[in-house]
């Protein structure tokens, strides 16, 4: 069996509740996306929580509803998703990179601090892959710069710092509800900020938007099933190691592939739009569950750092931090190597799970060693709470076995 590194999150009843929320009245549809609201504003424990199209939309309204805008620079992770410095750029204002450290893989408070200027005006704090920044640290140099602590939550749902959730400690924070992530709502994200008048700014910005079109979200919902399908243990377990390994033999990337030919159909490409009733259907019963989930993979990374043998390095966690583990990621001498053999054994593990976006932003390489070592040398394994007892064992079994 073939254990897959990610797959599609998708709850039992999901496309009922989706199916119904379809023909749901006005006022009920209304009550939907309040409904959503109150549930993440109750996990948060505190502050407002803004539905919007997509969390790179509501950066950009973050952004814009704090008066940054041209002239003003935001500092950005050099690893990190692309979308992150297209929605800084996008407000209007400069994405400056600064470098991140290798075993926690976040921004280097050190090097936040040299990058400062006059025109800073924010701080964006990536908890990449679900590990806690140095909120700390981070927090006392935006507030001694009178610039603004922002969190990019996107891999972070359900992380904490010091016993304060992820998305609660910054001046505002994003989520993302794509459909690999914890909550899966084929698209839309998420502002949470204890800022009134920002969080009014916010929302009367997304009432002004349009909702998601139909067969756009439609399109969605049915790629995320094929794609669950896909992944599945009676398909990908079955069938998909030889076909893994025939396109690791002829120097293909099965995540270059997948980027190219699948994940287009699951991702939002109009996201100036509010967020739909049929999408906070789909997630109401994933906040519910919520807990239970996030239960299920710390389980499996405990159980999975526990077999790391010294050829990998995972991802450090700080004092006081508790990752939320979207990705389990560790570094390799050989990643290649690693992954190969890991495929072997039945384990698909993904390559350069995140860039090193300032050398495609057109900075030097060498000005950013932290985000191109981890582009270099990172593997991504997998703990979706899909897995089962069994493939679990099967999972770190072969990771001893290196």
């Amino acid at each position: 069996m073939t254990i897959p590194r990610r797959t599609i999150h998708v709850q039992d009843g999901a496309l009922h509740e989706l199916l119904s929320a379809a023909v749901e009245s006005p006022g009920g549809q209304t009550a939907l996306v309040a409904a959503f609201e109150d549930a993440f504003t109750r996990h948060a424990g505190t502050g407002f929580a803004v539905p919007v199209g997509a969390g790179r939309l509501g950066l950009r309204l973050i952004l814009k509803g704090l008066g940054i805008r041209a002239g003003s620079q935001v500092i950005v992770p050099a690893f990190t998703d692309e979308s992150v410095p297209e929605a800084v750029r996008a407000a209007g204002a400069t994405p400056i990179f600064v470098d991140v450290e290798r075993d926690t893989m976040n921004l280097d408070p050190a090097a936040v601090a040299r990058a400062l200027t006059p025109q800073t005006r924010a701080i964006l704090a990536t908890h990449i892959f679900g590990n806690p920044c140095d909120l700390g640290a981070l927090l006392a140099i935006a507030d001694g710069h009178g610039a603004y602590l922002l969190e990019d939550c996107a891999h972070a749902i359900d992380a904490r710092w010091q016993g304060a959730l992820c998305g609660t400690i910054g001046h505002a924070a994003i989520f993302s509800f794509v459909v690999t992530k914890a909550v899966n709502t084929f698209g839309g994200g998420l502002v949470l900020t204890r800022d009134g008048e920002l969080a009014g700014y916010v929302r009367s910005a997304v009432a002004s938007l349009p909702q998601p079109k139909f067969a756009a979200l439609a399109r969605r919902v049915m790629a995320g099933y094929a794609l669950a399908g896909l992944t599945s243990e009676p398909v990908l377990g079955r069938l998909g190691g030889p076909a893994l390994r025939l396109i690791d033999r002829f120097g293909g990337d099965a995540l270059r592939l997948y980027n190219r030919v699948a994940r287009p159909a699951t991702v939002n490409a109009d996201v100036d739009t509010a967020f739909s009733p049929i999408q906070a259907a789909v997630g109401l019963p994933q906040m519910r569950r919520l807990l239970a989930t996030q239960t299920l993979r710390r389980h499996a990374a405990e159980a999975l750092c526990a077999a790391m043998p010294s050829a990998l390095t995972p991802q450090r966690v700080l004092p006081g931090a508790e990752h939320a583990w979207y990705f389990l990621v560790a570094t390799a001498a050989d990643p290649d190597r690693v992954a190969r053999t890991l495929l072997k054994r039945g384990l698909d593990v993904g390559r350069h799970p995140m860039r090193n976006v300032a050398r495609l932003s057109g900075h030097p390489a060498s000005a950013f060693p932290g985000a191109e070592f981890l582009e270099a040398h990172a593997i991504q394994i997998p703990i979706h709470p899909e897995l089962d007892p069994a493939s679990l064992r099967q999972a770190a079994e072969a990771l001893r076995a290196l």
